[in-house]
């Protein structure tokens, strides 16, 4: 490990070493299938206990934390990406997106990139053009009415200005070291458009 990377993740544990647990019936938003899944995997564990096989098992549900979950558990995300990008896999990328605040260009964005891809691997598209028009339009109309901003705000509200500013510097260093994995500068989009702040 760099020493850069040894101070970010020295500097993730200070900022969020004493984060109480959220509670086990505060650590996911609902009750599905894959909600209690991720409640029992990480029910009375420590952030710094949850071994990476957990990590892995719930790298497509961090949306689905809580935001009190989402504060207490996200060190342990941010920590494996810097330890380990290769093995954190898609964790890095569910991390920015989920730390980014959502605009109505971003759909049409997603819209044009599912077009393009469609017309080039037809045998790949699981969806049509129509099909994501109406996966989508929910989405934009979270944009519309304010729900996404709303649902982005109660999750970063918690954070001190101490959590935010090494949040920040994860961006930074995603964004440096890992650039390349982001074809649309995801890591400078998050920091442009909120974390830039801190």
């Amino acid at each position: 490990m760099t020493p850069e990377a040894a101070k970010l993740c020295k500097d993730i544990e200070n900022a969020f070493g004493s984060v109480p647990y959220p509670g086990d019936d505060d650590i996911v938003d609902g009750c599905d299938w894959e909600r209690v899944e991720t409640r029992e995997i990480l029910k009375g564990k420590h952030w710094r206990d949850v071994p990476f096989e957990d990590l892995d098992k719930l790298r497509d549900i961090i949306p689905l934390l809580s935001p009190a979950g989402l504060h207490f558990y996200l060190p342990a995300f941010m920590t494996i990406t810097v330890v380990d990008y290769r093995r954190a896999d898609i964790i890095p990328g569910a991390i920015v997106d989920l730390l980014t605040p959502t605009e109505l260009t971003d759909y049409d964005e997603k819209q044009r990139k599912f077009e393009e891809f469609a017309e080039t691997h037809p045998e790949a598209a699981k969806f049509t053009p129509e099909e994501w028009r109406q996966i989508n339009e929910p989405m934009r109309d979270m944009c519309r009415t304010g729900n996404a901003q709303r649902w982005f705000d109660a999750r970063v509200s918690r954070f001190t200005q101490e959590q935010a500013n090494v949040i920040r510097r994860f961006m930074e260093y995603i964004r440096d070291t890992r650039g390349d994995y982001f074809p649309d500068d995801a890591p400078q989009k998050a920091l442009d458009r909120y974390w830039n702040r801190f």
